[in-house]
């Protein structure tokens, strides 16, 4: 039972309005394409390595057994969080930080990109011969 019918149809009329009024703007985002992506900013003690996920939380660091630290964050190339079972079997370079008792607490995935520039921690070659 619709009790009050003409304000039904008066809401209905101004949503449809509302959404064609929106329609350009939604047009000229979707034309002005994805925005170009800052790099990311890394803190600088951490460390560089090529990460394979065993059988987490046991991980191979750099070739080496080691093991994700209860708690650990793992983040994709955009941020997010990431877990590690859905990382398995993936040789990855990473950006990493360990905790005090030496197992590692954060990861970051790299692009290509990033993976090529030096690590935060790290003088370039460049840096390191002109000391710039």
């Amino acid at each position: 039972m619709n009790r009050c019918p003409r304000f039904s149809l008066f809401l209905m009329d101004a949503l449809r309005r509302l959404a064609w009024a929106a329609l350009p703007l939604a047009l000229l985002a979707v034309a002005a394409g994805p925005a170009q992506a800052e790099p990311r900013k890394f803190p600088p003690t951490l460390l560089r390595g090529t990460l394979l996920v065993t059988y987490p939380p046991a991980v191979l660091m750099n070739g080496r057994e080691d093991r994700l630290a209860p708690g650990a964050i793992i983040r994709n190339t955009q941020g997010s969080g990431v877990l590690s079972g859905t990382l398995a079997g993936q040789k990855l370079v990473v950006n990493y930080r360990r905790d005090n008792l030496g197992q590692i607490l954060e990861v970051w995935l790299l692009t290509e990109e990033e993976a090529a520039l030096p690590a935060p921690g790290q003088r370039s070659v460049f840096q390191s011969i002109f000391g710039s």
